[in-house]
């Protein structure tokens, strides 16, 4: 991440009054329920603003969920012995405010949730990445990063640990906190 952006954990100096990204149902949830999720610990969120400026202008939530075997996609995890649900992550939401769309920032917030979901998964354990597309164009988004359509819900896309962790290893710059 350059020193142009901060990438952090939700707190109270973020103003989200002027945040928009073109779809409500994300926008209202920054304002209105973003703060009550960290503080019932029910999802992370990490708010992307530019250094020195308390405007958000982009965000990503994290929580942890379990998936049925028999859901997943083919492949997309090794071994789970006798296993019948799958420890995972869930990427809840994640959102540009238009005003930047076209810099790249949604790839710098996913690559940095594929940072924050393996450094958990290898304390807490987590075996995928998974996303609920809100589209068929935003799945396209995620599919680039190697994440692949459950069989019976293409929008729910998935991307094990495993491939997480080369690009972790790849990208190497450490998570911000």
């Amino acid at each position: 991440m350059n020193d142009d952006f901060v990438l952090e954990p939700f707190n109270s100096t973020h103003d989200r009054s002027e945040f928009s990204c073109g779809v409500d149902a994300l926008d209202t949830y920054l304002r209105l329920q973003a703060s009550q999720d960290m503080r019932r610990y029910y999802s992370g969120v990490f708010i992307l603003r530019k250094a020195n400026d308390p405007h958000v202008i982009g965000y990503y939530t994290l929580s942890a969920l379990s998936v049925a075997l028999t859901a997943l996609p083919q492949g997309s995890i090794r071994r789970v012995g006798g296993y019948q649900q799958v420890p995972a992550t869930l990427l809840g939401r994640l959102a540009i405010d238009v005003s930047c769309r076209g810099q790249h920032l949604g790839q710098r917030l996913l690559l940095n949730a594929f940072q924050r979901s393996y450094h958990t998964a290898l304390e807490v354990g987590s075996a995928l990445l998974v996303v609920d597309a809100l589209d068929e164009h935003a799945a396209n988004f995620y599919r680039h990063y190697d994440f692949v359509s459950f069989p019976e819900q293409p929008l729910r896309l998935a991307i094990s640990m495993d491939v997480i962790k080369k690009v972790v290893r790849r990208e190497s710059p450490p998570v911000d906190e």
